[in-house]
C-alpha cells in the first residue's frame, strides 16, 4: 500500500510541476502558423489498444479537424521559427493489485527562442504547458481523457491566434 500512495505522490508532483497556462504563456503563441506534434508514452506494462504512434496520429487529427496546420516536414525543417513543437508526454502506471492504472499527461510547447542579451544565442524551450494526471480501470477511457486534454492546447493557439 506504501508504493501505491508513493506512486500517486509522484504522479501528482510531476503534473504540478509542469502545469502553466498562463496568459503570458499564450501570448508566446501569437503568430505561430501551426504545430509540429512529437509524442511520447511510456508504461511498466504492455496497453492493448493504445500505442505511441496510434496517439501521435489521434493528436495530429485533433489538431488538424481544429483548423491547427501540422506542417510537412520539410516545411518545420525549412522555417522552423513559423511553428511550434508540441510535445505530448504520457506515462501510465498499472497497479495489479489495484488493478488501477494511473497516469500523468504532460503538454508543452517548445519554440525557438533568442536571447536578449546575446542575439547570437538561439534555443529551443518551452513557452506554453499544461499537465494533467489520473486514473482509472480502463485504458481506453485515460487515452479518451489524454485527446480530451488537447483541448486545452487548442484553446490556448485560438486565444491568440483568430480561426481562418
Amino acid at each position: 500500500m506504501k508504493k501505491l500512495a508513493l506512486v500517486i505522490f509522484f504522479l501528482l508532483i510531476a503534473v504540478w510541476i509542469y502545469a502553466s497556462d498562463s496568459n503570458v504563456e499564450r501570448l508566446s503563441l501569437k503568430g505561430l502558423k501551426g504545430l509540429e506534434v512529437v509524442s511520447h508514452l511510456q508504461s511498466n506494462v504492455s496497453l492493448p489498444g493504445f500505442k505511441e504512434g496510434q496517439l501521435q496520429g489521434d493528436i495530429e487529427n485533433k489538431l488538424k479537424r481544429a483548423g491547427i496546420k501540422i506542417p510537412f516536414k520539410v516545411e518545420y525543417d525549412e522555417n522552423p521559427l513559423d511553428y511550434g513543437l508540441l510535445h505530448v508526454r504520457v506515462v501510465i502506471v498499472y497497479h495489479e493489485t489495484a488493478d488501477f492504472y494511473f497516469y500523468t499527461n504532460n503538454l508543452e510547447i517548445m519554440q525557438y527562442c533568442v536571447l536578449s542579451r546575446d542575439r547570437n544565442y538561439e534555443t529551443m524551450m518551452p513557452t506554453w504547458s499544461e499537465g494533467f494526471s489520473g486514473g482509472n480501470t480502463s485504458i481506453q477511457q485515460i487515452r479518451a481523457k489524454i485527446l480530451e486534454n488537447i483541448d486545452m492546447v487548442i484553446k490556448a493557439y485560438f486565444s491568440v491566434n483568430p480561426y481562418k
